[in-house]
């Protein structure tokens, strides 16, 4: 045998009974533990388990490092015997939680049989992130400011993908939705209407754009015949229309009455 080998079977060795020291480490401290509590059942001990209606496993310095009880479920501490983790099942709910130095949550695991989801906190207790599933819709993902107002959310509804982006008071100011029919934008102004539309469908894509009275002022859209735009007044009436097909193109003009006062070029 070459060196090389016996010093690969010397570390073999070692590493095995590093494994097992660990091992029988583990099961003294959860014996010593439950012989302290006097938790432990005679019947249950004989039957090589161990019965307890809680248990805490410290450190060298007696500061709670594990901790298992009913309700709460599984609790794991820092050095410095802050909670850092709770794992544990509430209204059949499963939720896992992580805690910052200071024991406030900042991650939030949950899921039961129609939902789960995953939930980021701020410094300030608000949250910050949200994924989710919704049963029968699908994924959501949503972003909060610093004062916990939803601003962004991405998910899907009745097949189709939308992102929604809401000010501060959390009115939509920008909607952008998509299937396998069509796609479409829209806008919205202080009249809470959309000030801009766009969209696209099977039949033609158009796009609308109004002022802050939500009267619209110009319709322009593309279909199989041509391209087409309309341009109105606030009073919505009629002042400038223009078209391009394969065989003609063109521009109409109308008074403020919406009357057709003139074409360029002319027929």
């Amino acid at each position: 045998m070459t060196l090389e080998q016996r010093l690969d079977r010397l570390e073999t060795s070692l590493r095995r009974e590093k494994r097992r020291s660990l091992v029988l480490t583990c099961a003294v401290v959860i014996m010593a533990a439950t012989a302290l509590m006097g938790l432990g059942q005679p019947d249950a001990q004989q039957s090589g388990h161990i019965r307890a209606k809680s248990l805490t496993i410290v450190d060298a310095d007696d500061r709670p490092s594990v901790m298992l009880m009913p309700l709460i479920g599984m609790s794991l501490f820092d050095k410095e015997g802050v909670i850092r983790l709770t794992a544990g099942v509430e209204d059949s709910v499963a939720r896992v939680k992580l805690f910052d130095k200071s024991s406030a949550a900042r991650v939030v695991l949950y899921a039961d049989s129609a939902d789960s989801g995953l939930g980021i906190i701020g410094e300030n207790g608000k949250p910050t992130a949200l994924m989710a599933t919704v049963q029968g819709e699908g994924g959501r993902f949503a972003l909060f400011d610093t004062l916990g107002q939803q601003r962004v959310t991405l998910g899907i509804a009745e097949g189709s993908a939308a992102l929604t982006i809401d000010d501060s008071t959390g009115l939509s100011r920008v909607m952008l939705s998509g299937d396998s029919d069509s796609a479409g934008l829209m806008m919205f102004g202080s009249a809470l209407e959309p000030s801009m539309l766009m969209w696209t469908d099977s039949e033609k894509t158009q796009m609308r754009l109004t002022d802050w009275n939500n009267s619209g002022r110009a319709d322009l859209w593309i279909d199989d015949a041509g391209t087409w735009m309309v341009m109105h007044d606030k009073q919505r009436h009629r002042r400038a229309s223009m078209f391009a097909t394969p065989d003609d193109a063109g521009v109409w003009l109308f008074d403020g009455n919406g009357t057709n006062i003139g074409r360029f070029p002319s027929e």
